[in-house]
């Protein structure tokens, strides 16, 4: 998908690139002057979250969780995916490879408040609705927990299945 707009006033512009393509990637290291070795980060699936400075521009590298009904859980991509912030000055680009919940709430979000915003602004509502995905993950987590227990400690039940639940349970949140 081509780079796009999501937001644009006198203060700052916040560009956004979804499903990036190598080609995508090469212009943006071009036009905008990211360097090559943070945009490989932002496509790798398992990259951890990460910051770095340099010079005129800030990288931030976070995860926001995703649906992850049922399935493995393997790797830290089963249950999150990537966002990629590049702050320069006042322009702020995203990059994502799936449809972005904290991305969307986010360009919502300004559509609706008639306040002036910098990038900066921008940047941090973001960051508020990545931490806001986990709150969610982490109480549904909670609700299983409280179920297993239950069943594992209060019925008579068969205990193997129960343990295997657990074990999966465990799996998803470490």
């Amino acid at each position: 998908m081509p780079l796009e707009t999501l937001f644009q006033n006198d203060q700052c512009q916040w560009l956004d690139l979804e499903k990036p393509t190598p080609e995508d990637l090469e212009n943006l290291h071009k036009e905008h002057h990211i360097a090559r070795l943070l945009l490989e980060d932002v496509v790798d699936p398992n990259h951890l979250p990460k910051y770095e400075k340099d010079e005129d521009l800030e990288f931030f590298l976070v995860r926001e969780t995703v649906d992850s009904k049922g399935g493995r859980h393997n790797a830290i991509s089963d249950i999150s995916t990537k966002i990629g912030i590049f702050l320069m000055d006042s322009k702020i680009i995203t990059i994502h490879r799936l449809p972005s919940k904290s991305i969307q709430k986010t360009k919502e979000f300004l559509q609706t408040k008639k306040k002036s915003f910098r990038a900066e602004d921008i940047l941090l509502r973001i960051a508020l609705e990545v931490i806001q995905t986990f709150d969610k993950e982490s109480q549904d987590i909670f609700e299983i927990l409280n179920k297993r227990e239950e069943q594992i400690f209060l019925k008579n039940t068969d205990r193997a299945s129960q343990l295997r639940g657990l074990y999966r349970l465990k799996r998803k949140i470490s």
